[in-house]
Order: structure tokens, then sequence, then C-alpha cells
């Protein structure tokens, strides 16, 4: 019979209180399973500048304790933390190249990262990127060389060196599949780490919530599947409810991230399409869009790009994308929506709606890609810009609209 977990107990869970509740204290044996997992994430997660020794010492040590409870290191570390780690190294190794380019940074004042920055400098996807632009240089980059020798790093080197991000002279090890997963494969695996790092059962894959309902319904055998003690995995209870509520929403496209196409994340699939436009292939960039829409109707990103991609092509199909967004619970994908629909009537020189809709765009400094409102009149180029400073740009050439008009 299924363990019905404690409901007072799967309400109140906090992942991060696990660790928080520990304060500065060593990772012992004493530690709960979530607690371990947790410290692993953050820490491996930031980049490794302060106090490098103790942090490593503590992630490895966490690592030994997690080990003994049947979970690998490699297992964490590669597998579950190894998508999110190459693109915090991207990321983070992008920002410091962008500012030593831009001059407002020294070559070498962070020596980790030197060898990450040669790899920059020599990525053919870069050429011709505005090397000023954080979101260009990211979105290049992402999907370029610099990330497939990332995660070719991310599987040969010693677990040392990866928790140390080197990747200069780095020490290749011998990792056997084995090593990287649970035995019930890499699908259980992700479960495990995500139902002991995230509280937020929205925040966990579609399938670690299909494994979750599985274990409670055989929470004995399951857990042999996987090959893990009964006991750890009730270390953090969770409801039926919870899952169903959260099942719920992900249909809705409220909430979640899952592969979409070619096993491409939303996040992933913008970064693409940025790329295919900025390298003129506007065609396959919208097949792309439209590809990913049919997979997921109700993704809010993804239709937004699609309306963004037909907006030089097809204004009539992109307004009717955008007016089924109209509303949506997301503040960003509402903010995008009206920054799309206002660049419609923009180049419909429609001045009196652009103006309206502009006002709908939210003044802040989140980023955005979007067609560069003075050039709609023509050839429209790509820009990676805010919110903010969209509005000014799009206002200019909205009071130029309506001095012709006045003319």
């Amino acid at each position: 019979m299924a363990h019905e977990a404690d409901v007072e107990g799967a309400t109140s869970f906090d992942v991060s209180k696990e660790v928080l509740e520990r304060g500065g204290e060593w990772p012992g044996h004493h530690w709960s399973t979530p607690a371990l997992l947790r410290l692993v994430k953050t820490e491996a997660l930031e980049p490794p500048r302060r106090d490098p020794r103790r942090r490593i010492m503590r992630v490895t040590t966490a690592l030994a304790r997690l080990g003994e409870r049947g979970i690998p290191a490699d297992a964490v570390v590669r597998t579950c933390l190894g998508p999110a780690l190459v693109r915090q190294i991207i990321i983070e190794a992008a920002s410091i190249w962008v500012l030593t380019n831009d001059g407002r940074l020294p070559r070498g004042a962070f020596a980790e990262m030197e060898a990450w920055m040669d790899l920059f400098d020599s990525d053919p996807a870069l050429t011709g990127v505005d090397r000023s632009s954080l979101p260009e240089v990211v979105s290049a980059t992402i999907t370029g060389d610099v990330a497939r020798r990332a995660r070719e790093w991310l599987r040969d080197a010693s677990m040392a060196h990866v928790l140390s991000w080197r990747l200069d002279g780095y020490l290749k090890t011998d990792v056997e599949e084995s090593d990287i997963m649970l035995p019930a494969g890499v699908g259980a695996t992700l479960w495990v780490s995500d139902r002991f790092t995230e509280t937020y059962l929205d925040k966990w894959s579609r399938e670690s919530l299909e494994w979750e309902l599985v274990f409670l319904h055989e929470p004995v055998e399951t857990a042999g599947r996987v090959g893990l003690a009964v006991e750890l995995l009730r270390e953090r209870p969770v409801t039926m409810q919870q899952i169903v509520d959260a099942l719920s929403r992900r249909l809705s496209g409220a909430v979640g991230d899952d592969p979409v196409a070619h096993g491409l994340r939303t996040e992933e699939i913008i970064h693409a399409i940025v790329g295919m436009i900025r390298d003129g292939q506007q065609s396959a960039a919208q097949e792309m869009a439209a590809r990913a829409v049919r997979q997921a109707p109700e993704n809010g990103y993804l239709c937004n790009v699609l309306a963004f991609c037909l907006i030089p092509v097809n204004s009539d199909a992109s307004h009717q994308v955008l007016d089924r967004l109209i509303g949506t619970r997301d503040a960003r994908v509402r903010a995008t929506v009206a920054m799309n629909r206002a660049t419609l009537y923009i180049a419909e020189k429609n001045a009196s709606m652009a103006r309206a809709i502009v006002a709908e765009v939210p003044n802040n400094g989140w980023q955005v890609w979007c067609w560069a409102p003075d050039s709609l009149d023509g050839e429209p180029r790509l820009l990676a810009t805010s919110f903010a400073e969209w509005r000014t740009l799009a206002n200019a050439v909205i009071d130029g609209l309506n001095v012709q008009d006045a003319g």
C-alpha cells in the first residue's frame, strides 16, 4: 500500500531552511539529504572566487556524504547540475568578456576564467556579433563552440577541476555510465535531485512529477528500482494533491520548462532562433518557432517568439498569435506581448494604437530581443535592449509618425 505523506510536513517543507538552519556548520553525517544536495547545488553553481579552497572542500564533503547514501557524486554534478553549470559558466565568462572588450575590466582580472576567455576569442559564432552586448554574446556562444567545449570538459574533467571551473590543463578522468546516473536511469536521477533541491513542484520536470506519482503508489518498489533506501526518499514528504496541482498548472502552460522540441527547453529554443535570425536564416527561425508552438501551444514565451518572427513577413498572423496571449498572468510574457503588438502598429504606421500599447510596456531594465523600432520602415534589425530603452526608441519613432501625419 502506498505511503501517505504527512500533509503538514509536505506543505511546510522548505529546502532553503534545511541549509540555513545549519548556518556555517560543516556538512556531516547528521545533515539531511535535502540539505546536502542543496548545498552542493548552490555552491557548485557559484563562481569559485570567494574562499575557493573552503568552497570546494565543503562541496566535496557533502558529495562524499551523499555517496555514502547511494547518490553518486558524478550523477549529482555531471548529470543533475551539468546543464545549469555549463550555462552559468558561459554567462559568467560572457559577462567578463564583454567588460574586457569594452575596456571596463583589464584582461586577466579573473585568472580562473582566462582559459574560458580564450574560447570566446576563437569562437566563430561571435563573428559579426556586437561584443558589447551581453545578450547577443550569450545567445551566440550558448549554441556555439564554447558550449560544445564546455560540455566536453564537463564530461571528461576531474571532479575537483569541474568544481573549480578549471579549463586550462584540467585533469581528465574516466567516468562510467553507472557513475553518472542511478540504476533506474537519468530521469530517476533528475527526480531525486528535483525533489531534494526544489521546494516548489513547479520547478520540477514533468518526468520528476511522474516518478513522484509512482513513488507515492509504490514506495518500496520504486526505491528499489532507483537504488536508494525508501527511508532516504521519505526525508522529503509530498502529497498527491501537490502533484496533481503542479501537473494541472503545467498542462495550462502557466509554469514549467520541460523540453519542447529536439530536447531543447524554452530558453535554448529562443537562443537558437535568435541565432538563426542574426545569421539571416529568417525562414528557418520562423519554422523552428512554429514547430515549438505546435509542441507547446500554451507556452507564452514560445508564442511570443513565433509572433516576433512573423512581424516582418505576416502581420495578420502575428496579430492573431498575440491576441491569444492578451491577459496572460506571466508579467514578462505580458510585457513582451505589448512590445510586439506596439511593434506591429509602428510597422503599420498606426501611431495612435502604437502609443496606447507602448504605455503597457513596463519601464524597467528587463532584457529583451526586439526589432529596432527605427528599422521597421525597411529591413527590420535585431536588437537586444531593455524594455525601458525600447520604450524610448519606440516613442521617438511614433513622434515621427505623428509629424508625418500632421504634414
